[in-house]
């Protein structure tokens, strides 16, 4: 863990000068989005929408519902950045950031993920591919509850068959037809090169990329730490090893949290066109 002063010098004094100047906006659009997610109905569903046709066509598994549900932890993850790094909006840090090697592209993470699944499920123009894509995000649901509880024998109010058969019903209905391998429910992978179609992205800026550099520090991979981080490198008494000192900076902690805030920013402003009248066949 690291300590720096937001207004001192960098080692990257050009890229990390940048990000000083960008935190505290991207902190306050975190603080802003969890005002907004603390107030009642913010982003309930309007009736006439096309949002609220997507809620009758996937009833009792409203597709608006996952995604308040994807969009509010995604927020959560987001507010953790912001605790982390720089305190809570009532007690921050003395002006200082706590700078992490990991931690802070952990909670990234969660938000990247959270807000491009949301994406990909709102991001399509026609129904029936929301409609799929929210049953196949219901059917991993399923899947990875039985296959995390099955073996303790939890009770459950249904069997796994049940809930299955359940939203292939919905699906059905949408689609005239079950898709292949529905019941394999969805890959984070798919996610994430899909809302880089929707938001035309490549190399380092690409979600694809930025979320595979957050799983890199979220399971330790050597790839992700000597890639990104600053390194020194120390002689050992082995001439075949060095120690090295892995530490974070400024630029390098915000490069994913401010990713997660774009991909926010595009989900909300689909969230709203889908829930806006008059219905223009979105």
């Amino acid at each position: 863990m690291t300590t720096v002063e937001t207004s001192g010098a960098a080692a990257e004094p050009d890229f990390d000068s940048l990000a000083g100047q960008l935190w505290p906006g991207v902190v306050e659009e975190i603080d802003e989005l969890v005002r907004r997610a603390d107030s009642y109905a913010v982003w309930a569903t309007q009736p006439g929408t096309p949002l609220a046709g997507d809620d009758r066509a996937t009833r009792p598994f409203q597709l608006s519902h996952a995604v308040q549900l994807l969009l509010n932890a995604g927020i959560d993850n987001l507010n953790g950045v912001r605790h982390l790094t720089f305190g809570r909006p009532d007690h921050d840090h003395g002006g200082q950031m706590i700078l992490h090697q990991a931690a802070h592209y952990v909670l990234a993470r969660g938000a990247i993920e959270n807000f491009a699944t949301a994406l990909w499920m709102l991001g399509p123009r026609r129904r029936a591919v929301r409609v799929e894509r929210l049953v196949r995000w219901h059917i991993q649901n399923v899947n990875d509850s039985h296959s995390a509880t099955d073996r303790f024998g939890v009770p459950a109010p249904k069997d796994k068959g049940t809930r299955l058969s359940e939203l292939e019903s919905i699906a059905l209905a949408s689609l005239g037809q079950l898709p292949p391998r529905l019941r394999r429910g969805y890959s984070t992978t798919d996610v994430v090169r899909y809302v880089d179609e929707l938001r035309p992205s490549t190399g380092l800026m690409s979600t694809h990329f930025i979320w595979q550099l957050c799983s890199g520090f979220a399971h330790a991979r050597p790839w992700a730490h000597l890639t990104f981080l600053e390194r020194d490198l120390q002689p050992t008494p082995d001439p075949d090893v060095l120690h090295a000192r892995l530490t974070s900076s400024m630029g390098r902690a915000l490069f994913a949290p401010k990713h997660a805030l774009e991909l926010c920013d595009t989900l909300l402003h689909r969230h709203e066109r889908l829930n806006s009248r008059p219905f223009d066949r979105v």
